[in-house]
C-alpha cells in the first residue's frame, strides 16, 4: 500500500472538488425539487415577494451555494435564509414608507 501523501502542483480549494457538470437527468430532477421547494416555501414563509425579488434571492443562494463542496445539499437552507430576509426587508420598508403620513401643514 502507498502511504506517500498526494501532492497537488495547484492550491485545492473546495470548489475545486465539487462536480463540474451533472447529467441531463440530474439537472432536470434538480430543476423539479427547486421548483417543488419553493412552492412549499412560499406557503410556509407567506412570502408575498414580487418575481423579480424572489429570483434575486435564489439567485443570490445559488451563488453562495456554489463555493460549498456540495451545492445541492446546502442550497435548501440558504434559499429558505435570502427568501426570509428579502421578505423582512420587504416587510421593513412598508413600515417605514408606508406608515400614517406626516403632515406638515398647520
Amino acid at each position: 500500500m502507498n502511504t506517500e501523501p498526494v501532492r497537488f502542483l495547484e492550491p485545492v480549494t473546495f470548489t475545486d472538488l465539487s462536480p463540474r457538470s451533472l447529467s441531463a437527468e440530474c439537472e432536470a430532477w434538480l430543476t423539479e425539487y427547486k421548483e417543488a421547494f419553493l412552492a412549499g416555501l412560499k406557503g410556509e414563509l407567506g412570502v408575498s415577494l414580487s418575481p423579480e425579488w424572489i429570483q434575486h434571492a435564489l439567485r443570490e443562494a445559488d451563488s453562495l451555494a456554489s463555493l460549498t463542496p456540495v451545492p445541492s445539499l446546502f442550497w435548501p437552507e440558504l434559499a429558505t435564509e435570502k427568501l426570509a430576509a428579502a421578505q423582512a426587508w420587504q416587510e421593513r420598508q412598508k413600515q417605514l414608507l408606508g406608515g400614517p403620513e406626516i403632515s406638515l401643514t398647520a
